[in-house]
């Protein structure tokens, strides 16, 4: 039964990525971030990339007002909430 989660998730998580892809890169997201779902999720929860140490600062304000705006309406449940924080606190501190 766990397995069958497991592939539904991951099934999930690759169609989302298929879906996502081409804004996610438009953004200036690296790849090597979102293409690994752990290291996704990882940035969202925590607002940076453990193994870059990429985060959203990296990103010209436009790129960051995209990337909010997407976050927004893709994780309505809060499962962004970190990544969501750290960009509009680097939107408001810049300007």
């Amino acid at each position: 039964m766990g397995y069958r989660k497991d592939s539904a998730k991951r099934l999930k998580f690759k169609t989302w990525l298929h879906n996502s892809r081409d804004n996610l890169i438009s953004y200036g997201i690296p790849s090597d971030i979102f293409e690994h779902e752990a290291r996704w999720w990882y940035l969202l929860e925590h607002g940076y990339d453990y193994e870059s140490e990429w985060n959203p600062t990296f990103l010209s304000s436009p790129n960051q007002e995209k990337l909010l705006e997407f976050l927004r309406s893709e994780y309505k449940n809060g499962e962004a909430r970190c990544l969501i924080t750290d960009i509009e606190k680097n939107m408001d501190s810049s300007g």
